[in-house]
């Protein structure tokens, strides 16, 4: 689910992505966040748990494939966000 962050920024916000676990590892996860990002260029703000390792390698690949390279990593409140913009 997508959502514009607020009407004074147009920044597009990831507030959830799940793959069901009998599907993860075949490719499905990456061909959908990246078909999403290329559908909706501009900038991006995502968030996992900070403990979430699994995710945050997940979603490095993907911000590195999809983005301009630049990316702002800050973590707060017990989660850790990225903000980037998509190509």
């Amino acid at each position: 689910m997508t959502k514009e962050k607020d009407e004074t920024q147009s920044c597009h916000v990831l507030s959830h992505f799940f793959i069901l676990r009998k599907f993860r590892r075949m490719g499905v996860g990456r061909k959908a966040a990246i078909s999403l990002f290329k559908g909706s260029k501009g900038v991006w703000e995502l968030c996992q748990l900070e403990g979430n390792i699994p995710a945050q390698k997940f979603w490095d690949q993907i911000i590195d494939e999809v983005s301009y390279g630049e990316v702002q990593v800050k973590t707060e409140n017990g989660r850790r966000y990225q903000n980037f913009i998509c190509k």
